[in-house]
């Protein structure tokens, strides 16, 4: 094979691969449950609570999901979780703050997991963090 057949092959083969990863990265993410954390979540409680809210797409092979959401402010840090099925369409949860912390109003950041259940059994998880803002 001489060297411009050889540099025609290649061609070839990074336009196969680059027409996959197109055709393949939009279908694999329309397929994959998606959530986020609103932003910005309001204080509660004298910054002892966040009233924390996002929303769910659901995919059709799915019957429910644990939400795990955290919420993070340098040290300070709180969780909670919850079920939902998908007849939501959002989360709502209040998040205190853990060992008697206290949440200010600025930045701040929302981690969530989602453990799905699938109608044909098993699970698939997934997960996201985003900067939010406290008011």
């Amino acid at each position: 094979m001489d060297s411009q057949q050889r540099t025609r092959r290649i061609a070839a083969v990074a336009a196969s691969i680059a027409a996959l990863i197109l055709i393949v990265g939009p279908i694999s993410s329309a397929l994959a449950m998606k959530s986020n954390v609103d932003s910005p979540l309001n204080l509660m409680m004298n910054g002892t609570k966040v009233d924390a809210h996002g929303p769910i797409s659901w995919d059709a092979d799915e019957t429910s999901g644990t939400f795990t959401i955290s919420i993070t402010q340098g040290s300070v840090s709180g969780t909670r979780s919850a079920t939902y099925a998908p007849s939501s369409s959002s989360w709502h949860m209040t998040v205190t703050a853990a060992a008697g912390g206290h949440f200010h109003s600025g930045a701040a950041t929302g981690t969530g997991s989602a453990v799905v259940n699938l109608a044909g059994g098993g699970t698939e998880t997934y997960t996201w963090t985003v900067p939010i803002t406290l008011n």
